[in-house]
């Protein structure tokens, strides 16, 4: 069982052999589903021994629920097999889409917010919730210009998809961050009206500067302070499991449990100080 203070980290093939034995000191482990449709090989022979060892969740980057295209059935039943095999703690994917008319984009395209799209989401996600026999936890992606379309804000959309379909969300703050900074938003007032309670799980990650000055989501980079102060103010606002994310540059595996493990203390050190004031201030109330 994953706990809402853990703190896991994605599971790489870089990662594997140290894995197999399950005498990492990792909370959990998070999955790209897409690695492991293919029936056999290694990989799949690897997971399997690791799973015996830790709680993973199924992470997806190809539902493409916002796409005009229809559900890819295959996509999915691919993703089903996989579900039924690995008995994962959630699964999850993004609030997107990848391409339209057969063409794939290799990205994840943000959304306009729209009665429209909202209608469209609503209907997919039912689809996919029934089909998989249970509620999917969808990511905000980064996105670096808005549509002039919107006609609602990121929480008010959020919200009407939540109380529709019943899904959650994984909140990757440095999205949130490098979005907000990008269009000179103040990065916590842009998650205020945020459905928190809808919350499933985190992403944090680290980001990176570009030429020019556009903050980019890269996956390559140690944490910065900013995201994890962030990180820190969302989790105490609604406590659930966080995932340290890095795709490229990959640390030694011991020097990125260190970094998830000082994740997990900031945490509880600032839990604890909140809870010693509180009960500093029932004491001065008593007397």
């Amino acid at each position: 069982m994953i706990k809402p203070h853990d703190v896991g980290i994605g599971l790489r093939p870089a990662y594997y052999t140290d894995l197999l034995d399950g005498k990492v000191p990792v909370d959990w482990l998070e999955m790209v589903s897409e690695d492991y449709f293919p029936k056999g090989g290694l990989e799949v022979v690897a997971l399997d021994r690791i799973r015996a060892h830790y709680p993973i969740v199924m992470h997806g980057v190809g539902m493409s629920l916002g796409s005009a295209d229809p559900l890819n059935w295959t996509y999915l039943h691919a993703l089903k097999r996989l579900h039924d095999r690995i008995q994962p703690a959630w699964v999850s994917d993004h609030m997107c889409w990848t391409g339209v008319d057969g063409w794939t984009s290799h990205d994840l395209l943000p959304l306009p917010r729209t009665k429209a799209v909202l209608k469209h989401l609503i209907a997919r996600i039912q689809v996919v919730q029934d089909f998989l026999g249970r509620q999917l936890v969808l990511e905000n992606v980064t996105q670096y210009l808005d549509y002039k379309a919107n006609e609602y804000s990121e929480g008010d959309f959020l919200t009407e998809l939540a109380k529709a379909t019943g899904c959650f969300f994984l909140l990757d703050i440095n999205n949130s961050y490098v979005n907000a900074c990008n269009r000179s938003f103040e990065p916590w007032e842009s998650l205020r009206d945020f459905p928190w309670d809808s919350v499933r799980q985190y992403h944090i990650a680290g980001h990176e500067r570009s030429d020019t000055g556009l903050l980019l989501d890269t996956h390559r980079s140690p944490l910065s302070k900013s995201v994890v102060d962030l990180m820190v103010a969302a989790w105490h606002k609604q406590p659930a499991p966080i995932l340290l994310e890095r795709d490229d540059h990959m640390p030694d595996l011991g020097e990125l449990c260190q970094e998830a493990l000082s994740l997990k203390n900031r945490l509880t050190l600032k839990e604890a100080h909140e809870s010693q004031r509180s009960s500093a201030c029932l004491e001065s109330v008593s007397v």
